[in-house]
């Protein structure tokens, strides 16, 4: 996906990219977490977090500020 999409990032400080941002929220649609609030479930979900890894799990604000 980072090789087919490209955002323009001017933030300062962040910790995830967009591209990272915007794959996790097709990822919370696909797995029945249709809701930017349902994101903080996202990250405890063992089965999700055990093929993402933890470190590109993305935060609900981070989400929400994304996609309005």
């Amino acid at each position: 996906m980072r090789q087919t999409v490209h955002f323009v990032d001017q933030r300062k400080c962040f910790t995830a990219s967009y591209a990272d941002i915007c794959f996790q929220k097709i990822l919370l649609s696909m797995a029945g977490y249709h809701h930017n609030v349902h994101a903080n479930d996202f990250q405890r979900d063992p089965a999700l977090t055990a093929i993402l890894g933890e470190q590109s799990l993305v935060s609900q604000p981070s989400i929400s500020r994304f996609l309005p």
